[in-house]
């Protein structure tokens, strides 16, 4: 009897293979061992890939909150600021989480209690965080632990304003604000605004006419901003108003169209993108610049219809086109890009009146991850411990994810935290 020599991958490759869903141990024929390799590296058609990752247990922060941010520092560390606590007040809190040791430590306070905020990293290390209800921004310093106020923004920052780090170290600000009264809620156009660090100045930039509400703005390749969301027109919202940005959906409200326009920092102009996003959103959603150039845009679809949707935007020829079906629509999640190009979209909640078991879904415990080079979807098997929305996701060095906070099957917030780690078992 003749055997054939064993065929042995390289282990980087075999790594891949195996989070790629593809098992080099239970392949036996040459051929197909082959095949399976070629899927990988060249994306042959018909070849399934699954990727692979668990969500693993990991210490809770020392207070529960959920629209926080979550920052990832120089060091390796994250900082998590602010947020709405357990009894729904803003917290002023913030506490670092070291993954070389896997805990949480307080650092100290911020000036100002927070929520629904933005945070940015600067090109000093630094941290720039602005937003909610004063137009005081302040900045935290790593090497001393302490917040420091600047100086006010022009415009209220409550809480449509989006924060981009320009390439030049500046930081672009732009979206809408939210005027009360008698009970109505109506979106105006803030302007545009810029952070110089350096200087430490606030400059006016050049304000977009269209009124967006709950955008989100992603810097592009060649370092011009797109920003995105659902045109308002400068539509009033009567009664109950959710703190998280939209209004309810009602039989008269089927969502509002969207709408992109990209941001030119050289002439500090604005052009609208004429073919926009096919689909209505009524939430918030996210935005994720692929390793191509491209932008994945993950939220909900036809309201009417429930259709669990996505889209991605070229910014090459300035058009959208729709990836394949979700397993779940869902809003108040969180996407996070990993290193081999794969996007992980973690909890959330269902756009509107989700019921499962004769029970509204508050949040979810899923997680789906987004394969680029096919724009397919494949739900991972590995549930979240705590279903959760209004979560946050932050990268780590070692390549895995930090899940921490929001809120989840029951009233209140979460302090629990969790870890994505892409290079356990495949999913089956």
């Amino acid at each position: 009897m003749v055997v054939s020599p064993k065929f042995v991958l390289p282990l980087d490759i075999s790594r891949r293979l195996n989070r790629e869903g593809i098992i080099t141990t239970c392949i036996n024929n040459t051929f197909f061992r082959t095949l399976a390799f070629a899927a990988l590296v060249f994306g042959v058609a018909g070849i399934p890939r699954v990727q692979a990752g668990s969500f693993l247990a990991c210490n809770p922060m020392n207070a529960a909150r959920a629209y926080h941010t979550a920052t990832l520092l120089r060091d390796g560390k994250v900082l998590v600021a602010g947020g709405m606590g357990d009894r729904l007040q803003t917290l002023d809190s913030a506490e670092l989480y070291d993954p070389a040791t896997g805990t949480w430590t307080l650092t100290g306070p911020m000036n100002h209690p927070r929520r629904l905020h933005m945070a940015t990293l600067l090109a000093d290390g630094r941290v720039l965080v602005t937003g909610y209800s004063t137009n005081v921004s302040e900045i935290y310093d790593p090497a001393t632990g302490k917040w420091s106020d600047l100086g006010d923004l022009a415009n209220l920052p409550f809480p449509r304003k989006t924060a981009t780090l320009l390439p030049d170290g500046k930081i672009f600000f732009a979206g809408t604000v939210s005027i009360f009264s008698e009970g109505t809620v109506r979106l105006e156009n803030s302007g545009g605004e810029i952070y110089d660090p350096t200087a430490r100045t606030w400059t006016p930039a050049a304000a977009i006419e269209t009124v967006f509400q709950s955008p989100v703005a992603t810097l592009l390749r060649n370092g011009h901003v797109l920003l995105a969301g659902a045109n308002s027109g400068g539509k009033n919202f009567n009664g109950l108003i959710r703190f998280w940005g939209y209004p309810d959906a009602t039989a008269t409200n089927k969502g509002l169209p969207s709408v992109a326009a990209i941001y030119n920092p050289s002439d500090g102009k604005w052009r609208s993108i004429t073919n926009t996003i096919t689909w209505l959103d009524n939430g918030p959603h996210t935005a994720t610049l692929l390793l191509d150039g491209r932008v994945l845009f993950v939220g909900e679809q036809d309201i009417s219809g429930h259709e669990p949707g996505a889209q991605i935007f070229d910014p090459a020829t300035e058009t959208w086109s729709a990836t394949g079906t979700m397993a779940n629509p869902r809003v108040i999640h969180t996407a996070t890009l990993l290193p081999d190009g794969v996007v992980l979209v973690v909890g959330g909640r269902p756009p509107f009146g989700m019921v499962e078991g004769g029970r509204a879904v508050r949040a979810f415990g899923s997680a789906e991850v987004f394969l680029p080079a096919g724009k397919t979807w494949t739900k991972l098997s590995s549930q979240l411990a705590f279903p959760r929305v209004a979560h946050t996701a932050t990268l780590l060095p070692n390549g895995k994810v930090l899940i921490a906070g929001g809120q989840g099957l029951k009233p209140g917030c979460l302090s629990s935290a969790e870890i994505y780690d892409p290079e356990t078992a495949p999913v089956r």
